[in-house]
């Protein structure tokens, strides 16, 4: 865990205690890589024992839920951020918790308009440190026309090179 000091000693203890009085341990733990990179394991740890009921290995699984976490943790702060908002304000206080949570320069949140339905009308815009003008923008060729069609993507990096004919993003 990366409780440090007392509170990770007292979670060792209480860990350790539940698993050596002969019950399972299942929980998530956090921990932190070499590197300094944060993970985090869904894991099991059953003691097994022997005939007479001694403890005399231990049987462990675990899963790495890093990503769902992170996502997770993600909803929670955009939730807790948009709760009381309604209307427009909604949207505008999305964009900024959604950015924010993601770790990303713009969020949008747009309608799409026309009579082909072509083309979006942003509703709420965040443009890095605060909130950008509403425009308008063609579907086709931007990182939405996938969105619109149920395509999940993440782009965390050559966002303009991976959408070359999106006109707006090469304006940002």
């Amino acid at each position: 865990t990366l409780l440090g000091g007392n509170q990770e000693v007292a979670f060792y203890q209480e860990l350790w205690g539940t698993i050596l009085s002969g019950r399972a341990y299942r929980g998530v733990l956090v921990n932190r890589k070499r590197s300094g990179d944060v993970y985090f394991d869904d894991e099991t740890i059953t003691p097994l024992t022997d005939a007479a009921g001694t403890i005399t290995h231990f049987v462990s699984t675990g899963r790495n839920i890093t990503e769902q976490t992170l996502a997770d943790r993600a909803m929670h702060a955009i939730v807790e951020g948009t709760a009381g908002a309604v209307g427009e304000e909604l949207f505008r206080s999305l964009v900024r918790h959604l950015a924010q949570a993601l770790g990303v320069r713009y969020a949008v949140v747009g309608e799409q308009i026309g009579p082909a339905k072509d083309r979006v009308l942003t509703r709420a815009f965040w443009s890095g440190s605060d909130f950008g003008h509403d425009f308008e923008y063609p579907l086709a060729d931007s990182p939405c026309a996938g969105l619109v069609g149920g395509e999940q993507r993440v782009c965390t990096s050559g966002v303009r090179a991976a959408f070359p004919r999106d006109e707006i993003l090469r304006q940002m």
